[in-house]
């Protein structure tokens, strides 16, 4: 997992290194350089959606699909060996989706929307996103996590996940609402 981190957080510092252009983005305030310019924004805009569909379709799929299967058809020693079995692959799935969620989310504000919008408005519903967004990456940590202080997360997981859903959704639909709004 740390390897991953190092080479996406290289190969994040030598895309917006290599690819630097001057893109000045106006603002009334501030002129500002776009590190790599078009190419990157796209690749950090796909990055952000496609993450976001890996994990809330997987969060989606384990908590009304998978746990109700084998919560009726395993019982509970075959259930514990398959939760076992399950969780640390998707821990690395989860970590790393929630590097990436940062990487590209720091970068869309910082270098793409946040001079587009001169309004206060705009800057309060990131704000409310990204708070939620961390609660969704913690609910996430928690429930994937094998240590101690997670287990009274993890004995109640399908009313923890369905608290996670019902967050992550909620930052879905403030995400596309902050895309339309002028």
């Amino acid at each position: 997992m740390k390897r991953i981190g190092v080479v996406l957080g290289m190969a994040f510092i030598l895309a917006m290194g290599v690819g630097a252009q001057e893109a000045p983005v106006s603002s009334p305030m501030v002129m500002v350089t776009n590190p790599g310019g078009f190419p990157v924004q796209l690749l950090m805009r796909w990055i952000h959606v496609l993450t976001a569909v890996v994990l809330a379709g997987g969060v989606v799929f384990m908590r009304f699909v998978l746990m109700p299967a084998a919560k009726a058809t395993l019982d509970d020693a075959a259930h514990q060996r398959l939760r076992g079995a399950i969780i640390p692959k998707w821990r690395k799935i989860v970590h790393t989706g929630i590097l990436l969620f940062l990487i590209s989310g720091l970068y869309n504000y910082l270098f793409v929307t946040r001079f587009k919008h001169a309004d206060s408005m705009y800057h309060m519903m990131f704000g409310i996103k990204f708070l939620l967004a961390l609660v969704v990456f913690v609910l996430a940590v928690l429930l994937t996590s094998q240590k101690g202080y997670a287990e009274r997360f993890r004995a109640n997981a399908p009313f923890w996940m369905g608290v996670l859903v019902t967050v992550a959704v909620v930052v879905v639909l403030l995400g596309g609402y902050m895309k339309v709004m002028n």
